[in-house]
């Protein structure tokens, strides 16, 4: 991460307070690793934008 992004990514993760744990295969587990490394995010950011095109950041 560069030294510019720290203050961007403290910001944007600090919104983010339940943490979900979820069961997945290692294959899976790898294959999201993988997939996040080659977009140059983390898995949990990738996770976290996926989850929140699918079900919606509105309330709940």
């Amino acid at each position: 991460m560069r030294q510019a992004d720290a203050p961007e990514v403290a910001a944007k993760t600090s919104i983010y307070t339940a943490r979900l744990t979820i069961d997945v295969t290692p294959a899976l587990r790898g294959r999201i690793k993988v997939i996040a490394f080659e977009r140059g995010v983390t898995a949990a950011e990738m996770l976290r934008e996926l989850l929140d095109r699918e079900y919606g950041g509105g309330q709940p």
